[in-house]
């Protein structure tokens, strides 16, 4: 994601840096600007979508999520229960500290384990739930109403 209006590089030279770099991602430029001029200054650019800062948070969302390809390990609502089932209440009650932006030392602190024993069921936790991170360990279980 790109600010169309950079300090120190224009919008266009930001463009073409990331192009060098990553020449197939998907890039969102978002601009206060008009996006007809945007449009207009960077011509044809493949796998650019220009958002504006104008349009309601709902509305961006739905913009970015539907230009981006969806995973194919979204579990559907009966993968989502058997993972469900698969987590401990520990894990869950970890998940829900995660949530909340604990570090595992933190949490170990907390709930009297290890930071050994946290960092496992954390692990477990991104294995269950098909997660590459904790960002996104939090999102799958917000989605699928674990936390």
């Amino acid at each position: 994601m790109l600010d169309f209006n950079l300090v120190g590089v224009s919008g266009e030279a930001a463009l073409a840096l990331v192009r060098m770099h990553w020449p197939k991602a998907k890039i969102f430029i978002i601009t206060s600007e008009d996006t007809r001029w945007v449009t207009d200054c960077l011509g044809d650019a493949e796998g650019v979508s220009i958002l504006s800062k104008a349009e309601p948070p709902t509305v961006l969302i739905d913009r970015i999520a539907k230009a981006l390809p969806v995973a194919s390990s979204v579990a559907t609502a009966e993968d989502q229960g058997k993972t469900l089932r698969r987590l401990t209440a520990r894990q869950i009650e970890i998940l829900g500290f995660v949530r909340e932006g604990h570090s595992n030392k933190a949490i170990a602190r907390l709930i009297g384990l290890s930071e050994f024993t946290v960092r496992g069921h954390v692990q477990q936790i991104f294995k269950l739930l098909n997660a590459t991170n904790r960002t996104n360990a939090v999102y799958l279980a917000e989605q699928a109403r674990l936390i």
